[in-house]
């Protein structure tokens, strides 16, 4: 199936049926809709009546590719430190995991901020020449 460009809001379900996400059911993303880790309008029983457009399937993509690696409580976490900073969690951005399960926002190319061990302590890059 070839993904449809969203640029209006549907509902959780047929988002879902016409842009897949590898790895992620239905249920799995209306529950980490109702936890809070991706806003969407609406509500009802079971993610029936949210509204969800391109912005939130980006976040629960960002989302499925980082539960691969780090569980829903560190994401939680991850979530609020972004909140704190000012940031819509999982909405913009490129993050990565590191190794011993940290995960980190780049801020910019030389620059990044801690989101779980150390939540909002910048972080500095160094590129290597190898």
């Amino acid at each position: 199936m070839t993904p449809v460009a969203i640029t209006e809001t549907y509902n959780l379900r047929t988002a879902l049926q016409e842009n897949p996400i590898p790895g992620l059911s239905y249920r799995t993303a209306a529950r980490w809709v109702e936890a809070g880790l991706v806003v969407a309008d609406g509500g009802g029983a079971q993610g029936r009546d949210l509204a969800i457009g391109e912005k939130q399937l980006g976040e629960l993509r960002t989302l499925a590719a980082l539960r691969q690696h780090l569980s829903l409580q560190a994401l939680r976490r991850a979530a609020g430190t972004l909140r704190k900073l000012g940031y819509n969690p999982f909405s913009t951005g490129t993050f990565a995991v590191l190794q011993g399960g940290e995960l980190i926002r780049l801020v910019d190319e030389d620059t990044a901020v801690a989101l779980i061990r150390q939540p909002g302590q910048r972080v500095a890059l160094v590129a290597l020449d190898g």
